[in-house]
């Protein structure tokens, strides 16, 4: 048996606004994940992960996830935001087979159920997302907001088993969420 080992470098970010998911030491060529915290009446405008020189990495974003190919350095990430405009509301809806499925936001004060009749919010709110299907079987996922959708396939915690999908959401228009047993169930038109 032998023992490698690789030079680490740390990541950082801008504080209270950028969160590492799985800690701040990595070795180059690892996928960093990160999330972003979005303060109330803000829409994010950009995120930027740079090197001690200024080199800028590449990051890759899903609503307030991302992640970036750690280089051969240290690196800091910040977000930049704007302001939502003023009086502005999003709609947030789901639909869904309710024996079988569960879809509630996490986020005070929104904290409730999601249903097709839905709820409106401020412009930008950002919201946490939970799915849980009752009858223990993978699901799928799909997400509309504004123009823009996205397909999910739901994990499976490796603890309890369960199918279970949690993400975070920033009602930059309006929202719709769908879950359904396939891909092609959560087409959203």
């Amino acid at each position: 048996m032998s023992i490698e080992t690789v030079k680490a470098y740390n990541v950082t970010g801008e504080p209270g606004i950028i969160f590492f998911k799985e800690g701040n030491v990595w070795a180059e060529g690892e996928k960093v994940p990160f999330q972003v915290y979005i303060p109330q009446g803000k829409t994010l405008a950009g995120v930027k992960a740079e090197q001690p020189d200024g080199t800028e990495i590449t990051c890759t974003m899903d609503n307030t996830d991302g992640y970036f190919i750690m280089p051969a350095s240290d690196v800091y990430v910040s977000a930049s935001f704007s302001e939502t405009n003023p009086g502005a509301t999003a709609h947030i809806s789901a639909l869904y087979d309710a024996d079988q499925y569960r879809v509630f936001s996490q986020t005070n004060p929104y904290y409730q159920r999601i249903d097709a009749d839905g709820f409106d919010v401020p412009a930008g709110t950002a919201l946490y997302i939970s799915i849980v299907d009752d009858y223990g079987e993978p699901f799928w996922v799909g997400i509309k907001i504004g123009d823009s959708f996205n397909a999910y396939e739901a994990p499976q915690d490796e603890d309890t088993g369960e199918y279970v999908f949690n993400s975070s959401v920033v009602a930059s228009g309006d929202v719709v969420i769908r879950a359904a047993s396939t891909k092609d169930g959560v087409q959203i038109q």
